[in-house]
């Protein structure tokens, strides 16, 4: 604000946008860091971000971010329809303390191994992961936290495959043993490969 004669005058307020001026690897690059969800709402923001966040290369889906169950699944669901399939996804941090539909989860694993997925974290009462995870070529980073009760433990098989996989860190969570009535459990801990 400038002064004269006493008086206050606004000062013209300047309306440059100079974010929207970065290059696309920039602003993803930035989005990378924040949640999915504000990510994805910056689409409003411009006809230049409309379709930014659709070539993000990381993910982190948090149903505490939203008001139940339905409206993250719907969410997920969308990420994996208008996502460009075409780019890899390089890291996926799905936060979800219940149940997620059986269909939902599949289709989330497929499509995550299909896009070359290098860093996977779960936090989500699982029982299984599907097949496609142990045999995946890109899978470098695996972090498992099952807030599973005790009545139902989420298992892993006897053996995993993970061709490529470097770091596996998992809590509590129980291993496939030859008698169905023996299990070991795995205490909340770190493993390193």
């Amino acid at each position: 604000m400038g002064l004269k004669m006493g008086k206050l005058i606004p000062r013209e307020v300047e309306t440059e946008d100079m974010l929207s001026d970065l290059p696309d690897f920039v602003l993803l690059h930035i989005m990378g860091f924040m949640k999915t969800k504000d990510a994805v709402q910056t689409c409003v923001l411009s006809t230049r971000w409309m379709h930014l966040w659709k070539n993000l290369t990381t993910l982190k889906l948090n149903s505490s971010h939203f008001q139940g169950i339905v409206p993250f699944s719907e969410f997920v669901s969308s990420i994996l329809s208008y996502r460009d399939g075409s780019i890899s996804l390089l890291d996926v941090d799905l936060r979800f303390p219940g149940y997620m539909n059986h269909d939902i989860l599949n289709n989330f694993f497929e499509y995550v191994v299909s896009r070359g997925i290098q860093q996977l974290k779960l936090d989500t009462r699982l029982t299984k992961l599907p097949p496609c995870i142990f045999s995946c070529q890109s899978l470098k980073f695996l972090k498992i936290s099952n807030p599973s009760t005790w009545d139902k433990k989420f298992v892993l098989p006897k053996s995993l495959g993970f061709p490529v996989l470097e770091s596996l860190h998992i809590e509590n969570v129980c291993f496939e043993v030859p008698s169905a009535e023996i299990m070991v459990l795995i205490k909340p801990s770190t493993a390193k490969l």
